[in-house]
């Protein structure tokens, strides 16, 4: 599991927490810009990548070079089985290998819940953050090989509403 800030996030995350990544992030499955995999029980609200980098496989990593295969590549979240909502992402992702599957601007693949406008969520000593509803994705994705690429999710499933998708690439 390889994220910005966090492999695998099992608990609450939030721009409230100051949270930022500068660098280029390079892995072979569960890549996130911010969390490389929400897991059950874990919340991803109101965070942004506001740096240019680039988000992408490593084919040296996999110890496969072009042979191996990656999966859950996301602009926050490689692979959300929790709750993301409020959620842009600015960063280029770049996948160059045809064995991936799951890429998308926001979301590689959502198995979890997508919050929604009005949404409450309770933190640390009884703080409060309510979701107003929006995925934006700005960041270039290329993943001319792979399989199930979304500009905000490669695959979903689960239901979406009362939220904005937007891709402005």
């Amino acid at each position: 599991d390889v994220g910005g800030i966090i492999g695998l996030n099992q608990n609450f995350l939030s721009s409230a927490q100051n949270l930022m990544n500068q660098g280029e992030i390079l892995g072979v499955t569960f890549v996130g810009g911010i969390v490389g995999k929400n897991d059950n029980g874990g919340v991803v609200i109101k965070v942004e990548n506001t740096n240019d980098y680039t988000l992408g496989y490593n084919k040296v990593y996999s110890g496969q070079g072009d042979s191996g295969q990656g999966k859950f590549f996301g602009g926050i979240v490689g692979h959300n089985i929790g709750t993301v909502g409020d959620a842009k992402n600015n960063a280029a992702i770049t996948v160059d290998n045809d064995k991936v599957k799951y890429v998308g601007g926001i979301i590689g693949k959502n198995d979890g819940n997508i919050a929604q406008a009005g949404d409450k969520f309770t933190y640390s000593n009884n703080k409060e953050i309510t979701a107003d509803g929006y995925l934006i994705n700005n960041g270039k994705v290329t993943a001319e090989k792979s399989e199930y690429v979304g500009g905000l999710i490669g695959e979903n499933n689960s239901d979406i509403s009362k939220t904005n998708l937007i891709n402005s690439i």
